[in-house]
């Protein structure tokens, strides 16, 4: 068996477009019928269900509402 491994020189959104088309494939080598993706406006979900053909995608984001942990606007 052969895996890759995929680096990135920097983190920005500019990385999205290749992890999701690499998770894509992997997903489809291994036979996984749902992935999960972060997303905080809605982008990273939608590319993800237009490259993830096939593919069930859920989206979680995090709570919107607060200066800091625990301390409301």
């Amino acid at each position: 068996m052969e895996e890759k491994i995929v680096y990135f020189d920097k983190p920005c959104p500019g990385n999205t477009e290749e992890v999701l088309r690499v998770a894509q494939k992997r997903a489809q080598e291994l036979g996984i019928k749902t992935i999960v993706v972060a997303t905080n406006e809605g982008n990273t979900a939608m590319r993800a269900i237009e490259i993830c053909k096939g593919i069930k995608v859920v989206a979680v984001t995090h709570a919107t509402g607060w200066k800091a942990p625990m301390r409301r606007n």
